[in-house]
């Protein structure tokens, strides 16, 4: 009788190629533009008046960098933004802390 005996290669991540790293955000005055068009994609009346949209931004950054509760922040940012030709609810808000985070406007200030 012949005996079969089959070997068995597990190679580490086989199964497809190594994601890419993450892409880092961008800081400066890039995660500045990087920001302010986030903003005005989430609706374009809130970068009517850049330098308001700046300011209440950097009003962002604090919370986070405070620690405060995500609820909290998105709270507060509804109430920041809103106003003037814009109205911005929890969902709004949320995207705009979201945009905030992503386009590294946060490190720079």
């Amino acid at each position: 009788m012949m005996t079969v005996v089959g070997l068995l290669f597990v190679v580490a991540g086989c199964g497809g190629p190594e994601p890419a790293p993450p892409t880092p955000a961008p800081t400066g005055a890039a995660g500045a533009a990087s920001y302010l068009a986030a903003l005005g994609a989430i609706d374009p009346a809130l970068v009517t008046d850049p330098d308001r949209a700046v300011s209440r931004g950097k009003n962002v950054c604090l919370d986070l960098e405070a620690g405060k509760e995500r609820a909290t922040v998105v709270s507060n940012a509804a109430a920041r933004f809103d106003g003037g030709s814009v109205a911005v609810d929890a969902a709004k808000a949320e995207r705009i802390v979201a945009a905030i985070e992503s386009s590294g406007f946060c490190s720079q200030q």
